[in-house]
């Protein structure tokens, strides 16, 4: 995978997964349940770049959807477009269109839409240069949208690159799920880089009286417990805070026109949002929250 175009799948320990086949144009895998049956198929796609050589991701996908008769969700990068209003800028020949619906249509996938920003790159250049176009999308096919009815395909706030990332939730509400879901307390490692930390758990474990030293343990560790959340929230808080309040804002202007102003606004608000990422504390917690079960 190069710095311009390339496929990497990374996915989590407890899911039950197996590698088909890949190339440098996608990633095909199987998903099975906790039984080993198998469950669904994804497959991660990069559309040729070189407009000439693009016919050769159409015959990819008609040859894998003919490999196995299972439910399928494709995602990807196409690096192209199925109607004249998924780009803002200079026109898409019509053949190109018609060529990436036929071949949907032949492997029977279908669009699952988007939540959020239509356009996933943009050129970034000042009006009128400015292209938007929506490059990357989801789609799967019908049984696989019986099976999953409720998923939705965000598009999230370019980080690092000129495409926005596709998010696919398979819930119906994943902020309702997760407050369904108890929270689980988990100590994060980057609280041990702070000085105050040591101090607080040691302040907390060895206060208060108890009858037995099996209830002054479950004592302390409850203590220490709430003591830690609090103390995280007005420490790392206000960090989390900033960072949601500029991918919103960035979705916001990703929607504007392309002006001196507003270019300037983007740069310096992405600037700030890759300083607050790059933090090696943030991207430990934000790593091990996405990682962990049930986070």
């Amino acid at each position: 995978m190069d710095k311009k175009g390339g496929l990497m799948l990374l996915w989590r320990k407890d899911i039950n997964l197996v590698v088909n086949s890949f190339s440098c144009s996608h990633i095909d895998v199987g998903v099975f349940n906790k039984e080993g049956v198998a469950g669904w198929r994804f497959t991660g796609i990069y559309g040729q770049p070189d407009v000439g050589r693009r016919g050769e991701t159409w015959q990819l996908l008609r040859r894998l959807s003919g490999l196995l008769n299972q439910p399928w969700l494709c995602a990807g990068d196409f690096n192209e477009i199925l109607t004249p209003d998924e780009k803002i800028g200079a026109p898409r020949p019509r053949k190109q269109m018609d060529n990436f619906r036929a071949c949907l249509s032949d492997c029977q996938l279908y669009d699952l839409g988007y939540v959020g920003n239509k356009f996933t790159w943009c050129n970034r250049r000042e009006a009128p240069a400015t292209v938007r176009v929506r490059l990357d999308r989801a789609c799967a096919t019908t049984d696989w949208r019986h099976r999953f009815p409720n998923s939705r395909v965000v598009t999230d706030v370019a980080r690092g690159s000129d495409h926005s990332p596709l998010i696919i939730h398979l819930e119906a509400d994943p902020q309702r799920q997760s407050q369904r879901r108890r929270k689980i307390f988990r100590f994060e490692a980057m609280w041990t880089r702070d000085d105050g930390c040591e101090e607080l758990i040691r302040s907390l474990w060895n206060s208060g009286p108890s009858e037995s030293a099996g209830q002054r343990v479950l004592q302390n560790l409850a203590k220490t417990k709430a003591g830690l959340i609090s103390w995280d929230k007005s420490h790392f808080g206000h960090v989390r805070r900033r960072v949601k309040e500029l991918e919103e804002r960035l979705i916001e202007l990703d929607k504007e026109p392309i002006t001196c102003f507003t270019r300037q606004r983007q740069e310096f608000m992405r600037r700030e949002l890759e300083e607050l990422l790059s933090r090696e504390d943030f991207i430990e917690a934000a790593w091990k929250d996405a990682m962990a079960p049930g986070g």
